[in-house]
Protein backbone atom coordinates (compact mmCIF):
# COMPACT_ATOMS: atom_id res chain seq x y z
CA UNK A 1 0.00 0.00 0.00
CA UNK A 2 1.12 3.57 -0.55
CA UNK A 3 2.05 5.86 2.30
CA UNK A 4 -0.87 7.11 3.88
CA UNK A 5 -2.35 10.52 3.40
CA UNK A 6 -3.40 12.22 6.43
CA UNK A 7 -4.47 15.58 5.69
CA UNK A 8 -4.12 18.34 2.75
CA UNK A 9 -1.72 20.08 5.11
CA UNK A 10 1.43 18.54 6.65
CA UNK A 11 2.80 20.21 9.78
CA UNK A 12 6.58 20.00 9.45
CA UNK A 13 8.84 21.30 12.01
CA UNK A 14 8.83 25.30 11.27
CA UNK A 15 5.69 25.43 9.18
CA UNK A 16 3.04 23.13 6.92
CA UNK A 17 3.52 21.76 3.79
CA UNK A 18 0.90 21.61 1.32
CA UNK A 19 0.29 18.75 -0.27
CA UNK A 20 -2.00 17.37 -3.25
CA UNK A 21 -2.64 14.14 -4.57
CA UNK A 22 -4.58 12.70 -7.69
CA UNK A 23 -8.02 12.26 -8.02
CA UNK A 24 -8.88 8.57 -6.86
CA UNK A 25 -9.35 5.92 -9.72
CA UNK A 26 -12.96 5.80 -9.05
CA UNK A 27 -13.71 9.20 -10.32
CA UNK A 28 -12.49 7.72 -13.93
CA UNK A 29 -14.10 4.20 -13.75
CA UNK A 30 -17.15 3.02 -15.09
CA UNK A 31 -18.09 0.95 -12.62
CA UNK A 32 -18.57 3.85 -10.38
CA UNK A 33 -22.26 4.14 -11.43
CA UNK A 34 -24.81 1.98 -13.44
CA UNK A 35 -26.15 -0.85 -13.84
CA UNK A 36 -22.30 -2.49 -13.47
CA UNK A 37 -21.03 -0.87 -10.06
CA UNK A 38 -18.29 -2.15 -7.68
CA UNK A 39 -19.28 -3.17 -4.45
CA UNK A 40 -17.51 -0.01 -3.74
CA UNK A 41 -20.00 2.49 -5.26
CA UNK A 42 -23.14 0.15 -4.57
CA UNK A 43 -22.74 -0.40 -0.85
CA UNK A 44 -19.82 1.04 0.57
CA UNK A 45 -17.93 -2.10 0.60
CA UNK A 46 -13.87 -2.06 -0.40
CA UNK A 47 -13.33 -4.06 -3.67
CA UNK A 48 -11.48 -7.37 -2.89
CA UNK A 49 -7.87 -6.51 -4.33
CA UNK A 50 -8.07 -2.84 -4.54
CA UNK A 51 -5.16 -0.95 -3.26
CA UNK A 52 -6.33 2.25 -1.23
CA UNK A 53 -5.60 4.35 1.35
CA UNK A 54 -8.22 5.53 4.64
CA UNK A 55 -9.05 9.13 3.41
CA UNK A 56 -12.30 11.53 4.20
CA UNK A 57 -14.21 13.93 1.74
CA UNK A 58 -15.54 17.22 2.97
CA UNK A 59 -18.96 18.14 2.57
CA UNK A 60 -21.33 21.02 3.85
CA UNK A 61 -24.56 19.90 5.17
CA UNK A 62 -27.34 22.36 6.37
CA UNK A 63 -24.76 24.83 6.75
CA UNK A 64 -22.47 22.59 8.80
CA UNK A 65 -19.21 21.08 7.37
CA UNK A 66 -18.53 17.64 8.31
CA UNK A 67 -16.26 14.95 7.12
CA UNK A 68 -17.23 11.82 5.70
CA UNK A 69 -14.59 8.95 5.66
CA UNK A 70 -13.98 7.21 2.61
CA UNK A 71 -10.69 5.83 0.69
CA UNK A 72 -8.19 6.82 -2.03
CA UNK A 73 -7.84 4.44 -4.41
CA UNK A 74 -4.79 3.35 -6.34
CA UNK A 75 -5.22 0.59 -8.15
CA UNK A 76 -8.40 -1.81 -8.38
CA UNK A 77 -9.12 -4.86 -10.27
CA UNK A 78 -12.13 -3.95 -11.55
CA UNK A 79 -10.88 -0.85 -13.29
CA UNK A 80 -12.85 -0.20 -16.39
CA UNK A 81 -12.05 3.79 -17.88
CA UNK A 82 -15.01 5.28 -18.40
CA UNK A 83 -15.95 6.77 -22.00
CA UNK A 84 -14.19 10.59 -21.95
CA UNK A 85 -17.04 13.01 -21.50
CA UNK A 86 -17.94 16.04 -24.14
CA UNK A 87 -18.22 19.47 -22.91
CA UNK A 88 -21.91 19.39 -21.94
CA UNK A 89 -21.23 16.42 -19.87
CA UNK A 90 -22.50 13.58 -22.42
CA UNK A 91 -20.32 10.84 -23.72
CA UNK A 92 -18.45 10.47 -26.47
CA UNK A 93 -18.68 7.49 -28.90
Amino acid sequence: MNEPYKTRMQHWEGGAVHRRRPATLCWRCRHAAGPDMCSWARDLVPVPGWQADPSFLWETFKGERMSLRSYHVWACPQFEADLPRTPKGGKMR
